[in-house]
């Protein structure tokens, strides 16, 4: 699966949050903080829809399409790590079980 999300109007957390509650179909339990984005992903792959919408599949990857990329480095890159680093802890869980990376980044 593949979705796209545009970092180019975000300025901070709340502008993250936001774009990432539309782009993944987040539920109204989510909290928009990266705690509960990072077990809305992982609910998103143990197909535990209280959280998101979307549920991939068996092997399915999430792939992230980021757009805006220049943009929230020079506003904000502690947003950019932030995510960077959520996804690399959602990615270190399931190798922890021994199961392959899930999500994908590719930036434009």
């Amino acid at each position: 699966m593949k979705v796209y999300l545009d970092l180019s109007t975000v300025y901070g957390w709340q502008d993250f949050h936001g774009e990432s509650f539309h782009v993944f179909k987040f539920t109204g339990f989510y909290d928009h903080d990266m705690e509960s984005w990072t077990n809305a992903m992982i609910n998103m792959i143990e197909d535990d829809d209280e959280l998101t919408g979307i549920y991939l599949s068996g092997d399915e990857h999430l792939t992230i399409m980021l757009s805006g990329v220049e943009m929230v480095i020079n506003n904000c890159p502690e947003v950019l790590m932030g995510f960077m680093e959520g996804v690399a802890l959602v990615n270190q869980r399931f190798a922890d079980e021994g199961v392959n990376s899930r999500i994908r980044i590719i930036a434009s």
